[in-house]
């Protein structure tokens, strides 16, 4: 009987050891990047009117560097898609690298293809091409996508609108949309 206690203890003790380490190194690891993201907020908050100030521009480059680093030792963690998707949006909107945006992007849709994420993702990545790159056939492909697989989505109606008005000048594209047709001055008659 002992016997048999001391080997179930050392089962438990060989199996869980490993579970209990790595639960310790990804809440380290989710407190450093917390830590890294308030000193980001920080810098941007100093210079919110210069998105190339080094300050924010090496603050944003260690919180992506440690977004990814968290996505490959923590694969299977739905919080990778989350760090993927912020790195994305630094990439995109901080260090001004669209295509290293996408390529974040594409890791959502590639590991995370069963999550809300991935739906962000998939118009986030259409919104890339065809704002930041001008790709418009890439970008036509991918809203088409984005509205085939998700057509209940809350982004459905943005992505027909991106659709429809591709290529579209911003001047021309203002007046078209909804919230600012109801903004704009009507003529006096």
């Amino acid at each position: 009987m002992t016997r048999h206690v001391l080997a179930l203890l050392a089962f438990l003790f060989v199996v869980l050891t490993p579970w209990f380490l790595a639960s310790c190194v990804r809440e380290s690891d989710q407190e450093r990047i917390q830590h890294m993201e308030k000193e980001f907020q920080k810098a941007f908050e100093t210079h919110m009117d210069a998105f190339d100030d080094p300050s924010v521009q090496e603050k944003a480059k260690e919180l992506t560097t440690a977004y990814e680093t968290y996505a490959d030792s923590h694969p299977g963690d739905t919080l990778s898609a989350i760090y993927l998707a912020s790195a994305s949006d630094l990439y995109d909107h901080t260090l001004n690298d669209p295509p290293k945006a996408i390529d974040m992007l594409d890791r959502v849709l590639k590991d995370y293809p069963d999550t809300r994420y991935a739906e962000e993702a998939l118009f986030t990545k259409a919104y890339i091409y065809h704002n930041q790159l001008r790709d418009l056939n890439t970008a036509k492909a991918l809203y088409e996508s984005f509205i085939k697989k998700f057509p209940q989505s809350s982004f459905a109606d943005d992505a027909q609108f991106e659709l429809e008005n591709l290529g579209v000048p911003d001047q021309q594209l203002f007046p078209r949309i909804p919230i600012v047709q109801d903004t704009l001055p009507t003529p006096a008659s």
